[in-house]
């Protein structure tokens, strides 16, 4: 899976040099990728969260993954990522109709 990159992000790794994709999700120990995730609902059977995430163009993680999420949940998500980039997609989950979309930290 592809991530996202906002305009300026896509600037600052033109000047800087940065890859702009990666096709491996993020981990918040290699010091460089995000550890924000955007929160487009959490529920506690996978196929509410899954239905949730092909509505929003979403993944669905297991929470018990994440040392700060509380366990036993299903949640659809965009992530990780850095604080704006995750903000930006709490936006887009606001705009696609879920208005209760957050950002959480998963470590």
């Amino acid at each position: 899976m592809f991530k996202f990159v906002t305009p300026a992000l896509a600037a600052a790794a033109l000047i800087t040099g940065a890859s702009m994709l990666t096709s491996t999700p993020a981990q918040a120990s290699d010091g460089i990728a995000g550890e924000y995730f955007a929160i487009g609902g959490c529920f506690q059977s996978r196929s509410a969260a899954r239905k949730r995430a092909r509505r929003l163009g979403a993944q669905v993680v297991l929470t018990d993954d994440y040392p700060n999420f509380r366990p036993g949940w299903w949640c659809a998500v965009q992530g990780p990522y850095i604080r704006d980039e995750a903000n930006y997609w709490r936006g887009e989950f606001r705009r696609r109709g879920v208005g209760d979309a957050y950002v959480k930290c998963g470590w």
